[in-house]
């Protein structure tokens, strides 16, 4: 199996819906990108697509609008691919695509700081709660 392949990824998992997309659009004071609040929900497939079109469109000058439709709106959403970039978040490979995470953590050079390795970050995060009000 080919692994890292978005034609790949979107025929495993293209029908789920991810529902932590982050969204920036350009700002024309300063031509910087600045993040919109809230998540996104939208198709995987979809997200593929977004992908895609983004990086061919400066090659072909194609129509720079992309629509797709959001998890529980009936309208669908439309957006300016010259002005909007869209990023994933949180993607839980271990249950959606288990294979690739194995691939991950074998090829990977320094797996202990994956998630779940000995030298990962989370290993420091304590879960003792701690009552601020009685200090």
């Amino acid at each position: 199996m080919k692994y890292w392949n978005l034609g790949q990824m979107k025929s495993l998992i293209g029908d789920s819906y991810h529902h932590k997309i982050r969204m920036f659009e350009k700002s024309n004071a300063n031509n910087s990108f600045q993040e919109i609040d809230g998540f996104l929900k939208m198709r995987i497939s979809d997200f593929i697509d977004f992908i895609q079109k983004k990086s061919s469109l400066s090659s072909n000058g194609s129509n720079s609008i992309f629509e797709f439709a959001q998890f529980g709106y009936p309208d669908k959403t439309t957006i300016d691919l010259n002005n909007t970039s869209l990023y994933m978040i949180d993607l839980d490979m271990t249950k959606l695509l288990h294979p690739w995470h194995d691939d991950l953590v074998k090829t990977f050079k320094l797996s202990s700081i994956l998630p779940g390795g000995s030298h990962c970050m989370l290993n420091s995060v304590s879960i003792q709660r701690t009552n601020l009000f009685a200090l």
